[in-house]
C-alpha cells in the first residue's frame, strides 16, 4: 500500500531525472516541517517511495551521455540522507532479454501510484502513453510531445517548469493527496489512449485523408480563355 512515484526513461539529462530526485527529497523534508495538518496525508508522505528506472548504460554503446547521466544519478543519491536515501531506488534494467525487460517496465508501470514523465525536450511520449493505457496517473510536462497527449487536469497533471525541484514537489504533493482526482485522471487517461493513439485511430485518421483527397473539387470552373485574332500581317 506504500505510494510508490515512478519516472522509466533513457538516462538522458533532458528525461529530468536529477530535478525530479530534487523533488521528491523537497516532498520528504516538508514533513519535517510539520506543513502537512492532515494525519493521513502525513502517514501517505512518509511511506512514499521513489524508483527512477532505465536500460543498463553498458548495453547502449552509442550513448556514452547516459553512462554520465546515470553515474551522477547514482552519486546524488549516495549523498542523500539516509532516512530519504531508504524510499528511493535507481534501478537499472538489464538488455540482454527484451522479453524480460518489457516484463519488468510493465511491472513496475502497474505497480506505480503516479508515473512521471519529467522531461525538458520530448516528442511523443511512449512510457507515458503505457502508463495511460494502463490506468495510471501521470505527471508530465509542457514539452511538445507531452502536452500533445496529456490533457492538464483532465488525464493527469502537466508542470510547466519541471527543472524547479520545489514545483515537482508540490504537484507530486497534490497528486498524492487528491485521491479521487487521481482515480478520474486514470479513467481518462485509458479512454484517450483508447480513442486517439491506437492503431485504429491512426487507420481511421489515413482513410478519412485518402477520402477527402478523392473527393471532387467543388466550385465554378475557371473561365476560358478569350480566344483573340491574330494580327494581320503588314
Amino acid at each position: 500500500y506504500r505510494p510508490i512515484i515512478t519516472q522509466i526513461s533513457r538516462w538522458d539529462r533532458l528525461k529530468g531525472f536529477q530535478p525530479l530526485l530534487e523533488g521528491f527529497v523537497h516532498l520528504k523534508r516538508r514533513l519535517k516541517k510539520g506543513d502537512i495538518a492532515d494525519e493521513r496525508h502525513r502517514r501517505r508522505l512518509e511511506i512514499a517511495r521513489l524508483v527512477l528506472a532505465g536500460p543498463d548504460p553498458a548495453s547502449i554503446q552509442d550513448d556514452p551521455e547516459g553512462r554520465e547521466v546515470f553515474d551522477k544519478l547514482r552519486e546524488s543519491f549516495r549523498a542523500l540522507d539516509p532516512d530519504i536515501r531508504k524510499d528511493v531506488v535507481v534501478l537499472s534494467l538489464p538488455m540482454h532479454s527484451r522479453k524480460e525487460n518489457e516484463l519488468m517496465v510493465n511491472a513496475l508501470q502497474r505497480c506505480a501510484t503516479i508515473v512521471v514523465q519529467n522531461s525538458l525536450r520530448e516528442g511523443f511520449g511512449l512510457t507515458a502513453t503505457e502508463a495511460m493505457w494502463k490506468g495510471v496517473p501521470i505527471l508530465g510536462t509542457e514539452a511538445c510531445g507531452l502536452r500533445q497527449q496529456i490533457r492538464d487536469g483532465i488525464d493527469g497533471r502537466l508542470n510547466p517548469n519541471p527543472e524547479d525541484p520545489e514545483q515537482v514537489a508540490t504537484f507530486l504533493d497534490e497528486m498524492l493527496a487528491n485521491v479521487p482526482a487521481r482515480e478520474r485522471w486514470s479513467r481518462n487517461a485509458q479512454k484517450r489512449v483508447h480513442t486517439e493513439f491506437l492503431v485504429f485511430a491512426q487507420i481511421h485518421r489515413w482513410l478519412r485523408l485518402l477520402a477527402n483527397c478523392a473527393e471532387p473539387r467543388t466550385g465554378s470552373a475557371r473561365p476560358a480563355a478569350q480566344s483573340q485574332t491574330p494580327p494581320t500581317p503588314i
